[in-house]
């Protein structure tokens, strides 16, 4: 083991001994444990002292050789150049890291002459609890050891415990990664419980590795169920290290985490002019206290002040009610002077740059203190205006985020790492908690409002996530995204509950209704789109919420009856039309801005802004690279590739509320909801409403209209097994034939007033369309009783499927080609081609690498395990070959444990039942027993194993006798 001071923190070992080369005479040199720690404290002056930085590091962790040889030498290049080690004397390689000494007093208190006792306490405990107040460096400590002793197959995970609701969503989090249920009820105490079962069945089940859970920042709320979660569920064992960080008391057994000793205190601050004094008077005035020392430290070069005149600004009465009414100040007095200088450090910026303070005040609603720099760079200032006025909103000239970043480094508040779009803030609690502190005093000051604020965010987020999830940059974008979007939400809509309704009809403006529904619905698409369909339906709720608030409706629009559906809905669409129609009229203008601010600011991928480019090439202009002001959106108007510039507003404000229908009624083809016909309803209503928008202006064709038909009212009536009326054979052929004409189609379509789709040059929207032709004639197969049509269908049908897979080669790389596989394999199968069947469906499988590995698979993975199967199942019926049968059988052996794997959590696992044992056929043959049996004791090994609810498992109890009577019936 190497003791190289990589970091902040570092890595000390004192079994075996630690060591450098001098570099003055080049001799081996012993280090004690106090030398390190001051070089440590050394290195570490002039950069910020913030909570996350500790994934800074990330690179220079991965970088330390942990298994050397003695006759090995490296040189390492640390990052401050602290140490040069050339040579590494070890006989054994330690495993450990004493990351509590690190905050002790600075002496090893070890009885036994090779081990610290911080050694002993991290081998023998499996949870350590960091107890400490606010910037004595808790987080950080537990992040440092985590970051050392990861490996790349151990589990590490992070519980946000500042709440309830928090914690609940990491926990949920944590199992959906596992691919267990997650427990959601309205007692989330007992659901966060009940999830901590399984975890901790997970790890007794993976004992071979180390896993590491944090739990950050334990308050109150969340201390009792810390507590049962620590001791009830996560038994103590030799796998599993568990690090809690709170002011609080968690257990008995807790490190009580104080800063600095005086004498490192004392040290830490030698780089300003002082005299002993000065420097007892600011030691003693921030109680040691790291974070505090560092920001003075900060400041005061910063504005080239002496100590004494910067303890003479910290007692100045301004802010002093904000900073004395804070909650962490009542827990302890000692913090009062962190805040104050905060606060002082605020104010300042206040006065020399109100627009950057603006931006740095919008990071406390993010729910982080690590926070993405694209969402403070997208923020327009103009929404922080009262009245968001028509001109100026596409050229307003703001602070740019450099100035942002440069102050929030200046002072200490932050760190950055990345490049470009992909740079991250690292921030400190309580930074944010002095930020929230001193918003009071920026509204006093009329700069600004919360309301303007989290307005701000929520256009931001607008303009940063869309629904198109092909690229899947794009998808792990918004999927990063999320949570951040989801604060966002959360703050704004507890301000609106705890706002009377007369203050609220003062600043609840289309915009806001508009910015609202949008997130409201991104987030619940983007949670769909991930498999997290609870979160998703949630969401989808809010959203149609803010909608009915929006154009003013009391009762929520459903339907009874599936035959009602078309005529009710076209009925309900023209209803929601004559109402948005009106409200567009009375805020037209401001629609207007708000659209044109949209197309200039959107996100736009490669493809998009290609598109534009293109048009532009055609009648001979260009842009500068991406949309940026006024001009270039005329340039567009004037050229067809915008709408009118009149009509923006009316076209981004149906257009979001179409978006919003139609995603809300395509949750049917995720999830298969027990409501089918309120979705249906819903996706039949986004159909009927683009219609209506569509014949009032057909020269604007919107992109919705086309995704209503080719991927809604289309695929609603190519669905099998849904419990809606099914499709004939006459309406199938029209249904054909629609797909035909449409890979043929010569059209340019426009998302939100601007051009987005070209349908002659875009390859993705004529595979989506074979996609539908393909599933067309697949259930024209199933339908059709003449011989000859059969066989006209299967001809026609095949030809397709060879013109769908020479299309798909391009979309390898793209979230859409699952589903186009399933399309093309379901067909192989329909015409009992079970070779290109089995030879597609294997293409999504997923790939292991350890035999232990939980591998997170989405629904058409696993639909693919089962259409195999039932491949294996069919063929030895088709061909009567023992031959093929023995073959299947031995697939068949191997297939299902891990098939059951897969599915053992999913909706799936039904239709795989189904498959085995729901069969009507008076006998089975040698490979369907096999199957049967194999699915069995899978189960019974499931059952046996014991890491089951009571529900599950009295479910297994009942079922398995009767899947056996079953196979019995039919021998």
């Amino acid at each position: 083991m190497v003791s190289v001071c990589r970091y902040p923190g570092g890595v000390f070992t004192d079994t075996p001994k630690a060591y450098y080369i001098r570099e003055e005479d080049g001799t081996l040199q012993q280090f004690t444990f106090q030398e390190w720690k001051t070089k440590m404290v050394g290195t570490y002056k002039g950069t910020p002292f913030t909570k996350g930085c500790g994934e800074v590091l990330q690179m220079s962790v991965d970088q330390l050789s942990c298994e050397v040889s003695d006759t090995n030498k490296i040189v390492h290049h640390t990052q401050r150049d602290v140490l040069n080690i050339r040579e590494i004397v070890s006989d054994t390689a330690s495993n450990v890291t004493v990351i509590k000494d690190l905050v002790e007093s600075g002496n090893l208190a070890s009885q036994t002459p090779n081990r610290s006792r911080g050694t002993e306490v991290l081998q023998e405990d499996s949870s350590e609890i960091f107890k400490g107040y606010i910037g004595t460096g808790k987080s950080q400590l537990a992040l440092n050891y985590v970051l050392h002793m990861k490996k790349d197959n151990n589990l590490v995970w992070k519980f946000d415990c500042s709440n309830i609701q928090e914690l609940w969503r990491s926990t949920a989090y944590l199992l959906k990664e596992l691919r267990f249920k997650i427990k959601d009820t309205e007692n989330k105490k007992d659901d966060i419980l009940f999830m901590a079962r399984t975890i901790n069945k997970y790890l007794e089940k993976n004992n071979t590795r180390m896993h590491i859970l944090i739990f950050e920042d334990v308050i109150n709320d969340s201390r009792n169920i810390i507590e049962t979660f620590i001791n009830v569920y996560l038994a103590k064992r030799c796998n599993l290290k568990v690090l809690v960080t709170s002011s609080l008391s968690v257990t008995e057994t807790e490190l009580e985490i104080v800063g600095f000793s005086e004498e490192e205190a004392i040290d830490f601050i030698d780089a300003i002019e002082a005299s002993d004094a000065e420097r007892e008077e600011l030691i003693k005035t921030f109680s040691c206290n790291p974070l505090g020392l560092k920001i003075a430290i900060r400041y005061i070069k910063h504005c080239q002040i002496s100590v004494g005149a910067f303890l003479g600004k910290l007692s100045l009465p301004k802010g002093a009610l904000e900073i004395e009414n804070s909650p962490v100040i009542a827990q302890r007095c000692e913090l009062k002077p962190l805040f104050q200088s905060l606060h002082l450090i605020l104010s300042d910026i206040h006065t020399k740059n109100p627009s950057t303070l603006q931006r740095i005040l919008l990071m406390q609603f993010l729910g982080s203190d690590i926070i993405p720099v694209i969402i403070l760079e997208n923020v327009h200032l103009n929404f922080l205006s009262r009245e968001l006025k028509e001109e100026g909103i596409c050229n307003s000239s703001f602070d740019t985020i450099d100035d942002v970043i440069s102050t929030l480094k200046q002072y200490s508040f932050a760190s950055v790492t990345g490049k470009d779009d992909t740079r991250v803030l690292h921030t400190h609690s309580a930074i944010l908690l002095a930020i929230e502190n001193y918003t009071s005093e920026a509204v006093e000051a009329n700069d600004i409002t919360v309301v303007d604020m989290l307005k701000a965010l929520l256009w931001a987020v607008v303009c940063l996530m869309h629904k198109d999830n092909r690229i899947k940059a794009d998808l792990e974008r918004h999927k990063y995204l999320l949570p951040y979007a989801e604060s966002i939400l959360y703050r704004t809509r507890k301000l609106l509950e705890n706002t009377d309704e007369a203050k609220t009809k003062q600043f609840m403006d289309i915009s806001f209704y508009l910015s609202l529904l949008y997130v409201s619905d991104i987030v619940g698409y983007t949670y769909d789109f991930d498999e997290m369909y609870h979160f998703g339906e949630a969401y989808f709720q809010i959203a149609e919420s803010y909608y009915m608030k929006m154009v003013g409706l009391s009762v929520p629009i459903n339907c009874s009856a599936a035959e009602d559906i078309q005529i009710k809905a076209s009925e309900t669409a023209t209803q929601l039309y004559r109402k948005m129609i009106c409200i567009f009229k009375q805020d037209k203008n401001m629609l207007n801005t708000v659209g044109q601010w949209y197309i200039l600011k959107k996100c736009r991928s490669k493809e998009e802004l290609k598109i534009i480019k293109n048009g532009l090439q055609r009648v001979g202009k260009s842009i500068n690279g991406k949309l940026r002001n006024e001009q270039d959106l005329n340039l567009l108007c004037e050229n067809k590739l915008a709408v009118p510039k009149k009509m923006i507003g009316y076209f981004f404000f149906f257009e979001v509320v179409i978006s919003f229908l139609y995603s809300f009624g395509r949750r049917l083809f995720y999830t298969m909801p027990l409501d089918i016909i309120q979705n249906c309803y819903f996706l039949h209503i986004a159909d009927h409403f683009s219609n209506i928008v569509h014949e009032l202006n057909p020269q604007w064709k919107m992109v919705h209209h086309l995704l209503t038909k080719r991927s809604g009212t289309i695929q609603l009536a190519l669905i099998e097994k849904s419990g809606m009326p099914q499709t004939d054979l006459k309406d199938l052929n029209e249904i054909a034939e629609k797909c035909l004409r449409s890979l043929t189609e010569r059209n340019t379509y426009f998302l939100f007033g601007i051009v987005c789709l070209e349908t002659e040059s875009d390859e993705f929207n004529k595979v989506i369309w074979l996609k539908q032709l393909v599933r067309c004639y697949k259930i024209m197969l199933r339908r059709a009783k003449d011989e000859t049509k059969m066989e006209e269908i299967k001809q026609q049908g095949q030809k397709h499927v060879k013109h769908l897979e020479k299309l798909i080669k391009e979309f390898e790389h793209t979230s859409a080609l699952p589903s186009l596989l399933l399309c093309i394999g379901e067909f192989y199968q329909c015409i009992r081609d079970f070779q290109s069947a089995k030879t597609t469906f294997k293409k999504l499988f997923p790939k292991l690498t350890q035999a232990e590995q939980k591998v997170k698979t989405r629904k058409h993975d696993r639909k693919s395990y089962i259409y195999y199967l039932q491949c294996l199942l069919l063929e030895p019926k088709d061909t009567r070959s023992e031959q093929v049968e023995s073959e299947a059988c031995k697939e068949i052996e191997m297939l299902v444990p891990r098939c059951y794997k897969f599915l053992m959590n999913h909706e799936e696992l039904r239709e795989l039942e189904e498959l085995l044992f729901m069969s009507e056929q008076e006998s089975i043959m040698k490979h369907e027993e096999t199957a049967c049996f194999v699915y069995l004791n899978s189960r019974l090994s499931h059952l046996e194993y014991g890491d089951l609810d009571i529900h599950v498992y009295n479910r297994h109890v009942t079922e398995l006798p009767n899947f056996c009577k079953s196979i019995q019936k039919c021998h």
